[in-house]
């Protein structure tokens, strides 16, 4: 996959221009603390914790659903093993191998995808799963 693969930051100092890969991966507690409820009673991913369009891809197209979450898990081990992957939910399109992944909204062309280590969505999506119960 072309370009560089963004990490979740350990905290909330931005990365130095062009050190993004080089920055450590948040562990899936801290990732816990970026997912709540809000007074409808569906689940949210805080942008202060989340890159935005990964929080948006929670909340869209993951959303309550444990069975689509599980089946993102897999398919996401399968990239990490060397198969492709790729998903379409209901507005992102997630393509994913060995060498990272990416998101990328469906009907918004102008927004660049967003590139993130397999094992960070990995992690994202095992914290959202335990959110979910």
């Amino acid at each position: 996959m072309a370009g560089s693969t963004r990490h979740f930051p350990t905290d909330k100092t931005p990365p130095a221009k062009g050190k993004e890969e080089e920055v450590a991966a948040v562990g899936e507690e801290e990732l816990m603390r970026g997912i709540y409820r809000d007074r409808r009673d569906r689940l949210r991913a805080s942008p202060e914790v989340f890159p935005l369009v990964l929080a948006d891809f929670l909340e869209t197209d993951v959303r309550d659903n444990p069975a689509w979450c599980e089946e993102l898990l897999r398919g996401l081990e399968r990239a990490s093993g060397g198969q492709a992957f790729a998903a379409s939910g209901n507005l992102y399109e997630l393509r994913a191998g060995p060498d990272g992944v990416s998101l990328r909204n469906g009907e918004d062309d102008r927004r660049a995808p967003l590139r993130l280590a397999v094992a960070d969505l990995k992690r994202a999506l095992a914290a959202w799963r335990r959110a979910i119960g």
